[in-house]
């Protein structure tokens, strides 16, 4: 479904939002034994999206929890960025 809007950006599609985008998701990561929250969103209608953090988190695994789409089945997680 989403071949379309790959480097097509002049094309139409029928929807709105991409239905495979997560709506809502956290971004988690391993800190003191347990997995914490750092970035979250409950209202995402965007392919892209960055988040800033407050605070540095020492960490060696994240994870990234996607609670619900924009109507898909699925949810496409295509990269994760992270810098210092």
């Amino acid at each position: 479904m989403n071949e379309d809007l790959i480097n097509l950006h002049h094309h139409e599609t029928p929807f709105l939002v991409i239905p495979e985008v997560a709506k809502s998701y956290e971004v988690q990561a391993w800190a003191s034994g347990e997995w914490i929250t750092v970035a979250s969103d409950s209202m995402n209608r965007t392919r892209k999206k960055i988040h800033t953090l407050g605070k540095p988190v020492r960490t060696d695994r994240i994870r990234t929890v996607v609670k619900e789409t924009n109507g898909g089945e699925r949810a496409e997680v295509i990269e994760i960025r992270i810098y210092e």
